[in-house]
């Protein structure tokens, strides 16, 4: 029997298992080739270490989105070894470092790097030197360079801004580039010639980055390994975008007074929450809130619900939000929108930080 995947095991040069960490090559010395035929996928983690992160680093929000996405590529390196070999660039960046460190191979991706927080938002110039790393050594791989920030650009100036621009707005056709960023980034980034459905916003709350914003991007990662798989060298939709029909469900039907928002205040069971918070957990009338990716089935119902004004949307939003009778939907950036899946299970698994609608009406 195969040996069960375990993100937190390494092998040595005769493939036994340890627990080492280890550059493998700096980038500045020569590329790592790609392996016979395999594609060689390169992902780049660029997380923000301005001053304004400073709570997310304190309260461990960052080590622990860190954490997960890195176990997340090392799984997904591992289950398709046999077909792509997997490169990981990272830095932690700010006005005063600029450093991209790597390429790293998944079995020695280091687990804590060096969190801190000061200084600006230079999140252009990150990006490109960035790019311009990886297409140097890598002109033939497919990259993925993933941007976490809580603030807006602020320190790249003109040229840096420019050349972001032309780069977003002259895509290669073999890069991702995929940005978590603070409520309202989407219109600057778009501008910019980001694509929508690559862009999840957060609040800035450290508990919205650890719980939230993290499982919704480990699970945006594992969807672009299967779609890499099966032959797509770029993802236009990262993460899943509501944007489109915004105006649909500025339209629709307020449906708010048919709900009942529970906040989940800690990880556990759906029925045990519901029978703690309310007494009974009525099945089939309780939708939680969407975190990853998943099989919706046709007997399952969708409903929306507005950050800002708290309107409810219930009637038909399978349909309005383009979902087949069955579909597998991938959880990511909702703009002002909170999307729910109504639940038939007594087991799953609710998330702290996030909320629950029951249907009262």
């Amino acid at each position: 029997m195969a040996k069960a995947f375990n993100p937190h095991n390494v092998r040595d040069s005769n493939g036994r298992f340890k627990s080492v960490v280890q550059l493998v090559n700096p980038v500045t010395a020569a590329p790592l080739p790609p392996k016979n035929s395999k594609s060689l996928n390169v992902i780049a983690l660029l997380i923000d270490s301005s001053g304004s992160m400073a709570e997310c680093v304190r309260t461990n929000a960052v080590e622990k989105f860190w954490l997960d996405q890195i176990a997340k590529i090392k799984q997904e390196a591992w289950e398709h070894k046999g077909t792509q070999d997997t490169l990981v660039y990272y830095s932690m960046w700010d006005e005063h470092n600029l450093a991209i460190e790597g390429p790293l191979v998944p079995e020695s991706v280091p687990y804590a790097p060096s969190f801190f927080a000061r200084g600006g938002t230079p999140l252009c110039a990150i990006v490109n030197r960035t790019y311009d790393t990886i297409r140097n050594a890598h002109p033939g791989a497919q990259v993925l360079i993933l941007t976490v920030t809580d603030g807006e650009e602020n320190q790249s100036g003109w040229g840096h801004t420019n050349k972001f621009k032309q780069l977003q707005s002259n895509l290669d056709g073999s890069s991702t580039f995929a940005f978590v960023g603070p409520r309202g980034c989407k219109n600057q980034l778009t501008a910019w010639g980001v694509l929508p459905g690559n862009i999840q916003e957060w609040d800035g709350d450290p508990r919205e980055l650890r719980d939230v914003a993290s499982v919704r991007t480990s699970n945006a990662v594992g969807s672009y390994y299967t779609a890499s798989a099966a032959g797509a060298t770029a993802s236009t939709s990262f993460f899943l975008d509501v944007a489109p029909v915004a105006s649909t469900l500025d339209t629709a039907t307020d449906e708010r007074s048919k709900f009942k928002r529970l906040a989940v205040d800690k990880t556990e069971p759906i029925a045990d929450f519901m029978k703690r918070r309310v007494g009974t957990y009525d099945l089939g009338n309780v939708f939680y809130q969407l975190t990853k990716t998943e099989k919706v089935q046709p007997h399952k119902k969708f409903a929306a619900r507005n950050k800002k004004t708290g309107k409810i949307v219930f009637d038909n939003l399978r349909t309005i939000l383009g979902v087949g009778p069955t579909a597998t939907v991938k959880p990511g950036n909702f703009g002002d929108w909170e999307v729910f899946v109504t639940s038939t299970s007594m087991n799953r698994k609710l998330i702290e930080s996030t909320y629950v609608l029951q249907k009262v009406a």
